[in-house]
């Protein structure tokens, strides 16, 4: 079923028989709604265990009929909560929110204050602090600034992609790191060992630093999982079965799950 809750953003909404608990997916920068397949192989899980699934393409991003060069990190978070709004608005009283990559980073810097019915935070190889990318080099932020953009070919459909001076200078005043460390709220976060993209140690010494996190690490795994299916099926089961605990409540303490 495909909805919209702003004009210029394409989102699919993927249903279940009660309109209780739905999952908010957000996408890494230069992809799109589905995430590589990611996303649609996450949320058909999710309809299987009677959990709804909303993902969204950021400004600038999939069908979205804005430009590109509009989207930045405080567009990002605009986009972000839009989409809880229009949940909210829909009647769910649940809700999860997931971000993969960028999408992970845009979904830590949130204000969940204003969201209550936002129980967790589920984050996939996550951009935790965005000095660590490459793209986001200060020699790519020179660039930005010489320029007035900075741009760069995705290595999945081989498109340019022009990142504006805003976006590249907003590296530089944003830190999801500092912000998903002091959220009391239960939180999952997946990397794998081998992602050379965002370093798996960064996510691991969030989740040492912060309450409330869990863990789950993919030994080989690279940046999306994407050329591994059973490493993608674990990362997806596991997420799975973490959001229908955070769902139902069973926490044993504020440091972990009763996984059942």
């Amino acid at each position: 079923m495909k909805e919209t809750f702003r004009p210029d953003i394409s989102g699919i909404l993927s249903l279940t028989e009660k309109k209780d608990a739905c999952v908010i997916c957000c996408h890494g920068i230069r992809s799109d709604k589905n995430e590589w397949g990611n996303f649609k192989k996450l949320s058909e899980k999710l309809q299987e265990n009677g959990i709804s699934c909303y993902r969204f393409d950021f400004t600038g991003h999939g069908e979205s009929s804005r430009d590109f060069s509009e989207f930045c990190i405080s567009e990002g978070i605009k986009d972000l909560e839009k989409a809880i709004e229009y949940i909210n608005q829909l009647g769910y009283q649940r809700i999860v929110m997931l971000g993969a990559s960028f999408g992970a980073g845009i979904v830590g810097l949130a204000d969940y204050s204003k969201y209550e019915k936002v129980r967790s935070l589920v984050l996939w190889y996550p951009v935790l602090v965005y000095s660590d990318v490459e793209l986001f080099s200060q020699s790519n932020i020179d660039k930005a600034a010489r320029d007035g953009f900075f741009a760069t070919e995705s290595i999945h459909s081989g498109k340019i992609y022009q990142f504006s001076k805003k976006l590249m200078f907003e590296t530089l005043k944003y830190c999801p790191y500092e912000k998903i460390l002091k959220l009391d709220m239960p939180k999952l976060l997946v990397c794998g060992k081998k992602d050379t993209v965002t370093p798996c140690g960064r996510t691991e010494r969030l989740v040492a630093e912060s309450k409330n996190s869990r863990l789950l690490s993919i030994e080989n795994g690279t940046h999306g999982f994407f050329d591994n299916e059973k490493q993608l099926n674990k990362v997806v089961d596991y997420t799975v079965k973490y959001i229908k605990e955070v769902l139902h409540e069973n926490c044993v303490n504020s440091d972990g799950f009763d996984w059942k």
